[in-house]
């Protein structure tokens, strides 16, 4: 059953955009398992930065299915965007009649609650993601295919008290809800999303019966998981492959790709055991544009963890990974983590112990310095192109997590990415 599934192995924006847009070359078929429009996936098209939210990051390759799959919430003011994108491109999109609408309200309560939080916010993005999943979970969502008549309409805001609840919620909390009308005449305008409604699991399940190449996309990274993540700063859905499961019913897979950004980035809140404060996480953040896609906060930067990505490795079910903005690391010696101590005994923390925000407050990172490498690495298209010192730093992240690294970015470019020889070719698109 050829079906992939691409994570991200950090806290987010570890360049998935990227490597799927590579990969979208080599499918029949892309699909979008969880999360929402808090997180983009960013693109360079010729010269140009694309950010895609919620379409898979494979909408500017002709001829591509691109779908939306039912655990995804979609608000329709950015799919109305990205189709446009895609239609321009001539990918073609599908969106899940049964995925979650982001509604005003939702971004309305998500503002409220950190706003009252004050000091103590959880750092989210007031997208509404949160609050709109808990009325998934509540059976009480508001779907894209209500979104078809006014009938319709009305008839959602009204399911399970959702309207008056989250009114009186944001009313609660000091701000005034968009009235029941305004939603109506809100919802109103999405009409022309209708036409590319359907199935996506039953197009998905066809799919892999014909033997097509498929790839599956999450959201954010490990640590941000709903429920592996560093509660509670983490998001409301599963950026592991058990979203895909849980959403899809697939539970074989032909490959896990983990991605991996060469040192470590975290934006908003919430623990980050090798965070660097220097002259070294300052230049990276800087050459590497360490600023969230979406809210244009700036991300934290800090030493490859080693650890983590194992851990993030063992329970996400990795099998591949690929490092991205290895060319970043020129021209300077390379901090990395290789090991956790606890603090107040100084003991190594167990192989196998569940990384908690809590054990991770805990800990204090071992952190060593790499050799690195002066010359611009590019240009380089085969992995023996890379200095010594490069091939040193990707060996010891093999030797670390125990899985193979197959695939190494070392530019902004589509193509500037090196796939090794153990990749298993896509290229027979069925």
């Amino acid at each position: 059953m050829p079906a992939i599934v691409i994570v991200g192995t950090q806290w987010g924006d570890e360049g998935k955009g990227k490597v799927i847009h590579n990969i979208a070359q080599w499918v029949r078929a892309l699909v979008r398992y969880g999360g929402g429009g808090n997180a983009g996936h960013s693109l360079e098209l010729d010269g140009q930065r694309v950010v895609v939210r919620l379409l898979p990051s494979g909408i500017t390759t002709p001829n591509v299915l691109n779908m939306v799959g039912p655990y995804v919430v979609c608000d329709p003011e950015v799919l109305i965007k990205e189709l446009q994108i895609a239609n321009t491109a001539g990918s073609r999109v599908l969106l899940d009649r049964d995925a979650p609408v982001v509604l005003p309200l939702h971004k309305q309560v998500d503002a409220a609650r950190e706003m009252a939080r004050g000091n103590k916010a959880l750092g989210t993005t007031k997208n509404g993601i949160g609050p709109c999943y808990e009325d998934h979970k509540a059976r009480r969502e508001f779907r894209l295919g209500d979104l078809a008549t006014e009938t319709s309409i009305r008839q959602a805001l009204e399911r399970g008290n959702l309207y008056v609840d989250r009114a009186r919620e944001v009313s609660a909390g000091g701000l005034t809800p968009m009235s029941f009308a305004e939603h109506i005449n809100w919802c109103l305008q999405f009409g022309e999303l209708m036409e590319y409604l359907g199935d996506s699991r039953a197009v998905v399940e066809e799919l892999l019966e014909d033997g097509a190449n498929i790839a599956a996309e999450g959201a954010q990274g490990f640590g941000l998981d709903e429920d592996q993540g560093t509660r509670p700063y983490n998001t409301a859905s599963n950026s592991t492959p058990a979203g895909f499961s849980k959403s899809f019913g697939i539970y074989r897979f032909s490959s896990v790709i983990g991605i991996a950004k060469a040192y470590v980035t975290r934006v908003g809140e919430g623990i980050m055991p090798t965070l660097m404060d220097n002259e070294w996480s300052r230049r990276m953040q800087e050459l590497g544009q360490e600023r969230g896609s979406v809210t244009g906060r700036v991300r934290r930067v800090g030493a490859m963890d080693l650890p983590y990505l194992k851990f993030a490795c063992r329970r996400g079910g990795v099998t591949q990974l690929v490092i991205t903005k290895l060319d970043l690391l020129t021209g300077h010696k390379i901090p990395v983590c290789d090991g956790y101590s606890y603090k107040n005994t100084g003991m190594h923390v167990p192989k196998f112990k569940t990384l908690t925000s809590e054990v991770l407050e805990s800990i204090q990172p071992n952190i060593i310095e790499m050799d690195g490498w002066t010359e611009s690495i590019s240009h380089c298209r085969r992995y023996e192109e890379l200095p010594r010192q490069a091939q040193a730093y990707l060996r010891l992240i093999e030797s670390s997590t125990g899985v193979p690294i197959i695939g190494v970015g070392v530019g902004a470019d589509r193509d500037a990415i090196i796939w090794r020889d153990s990749y298993p070719s896509l290229s027979q698109n069925p």
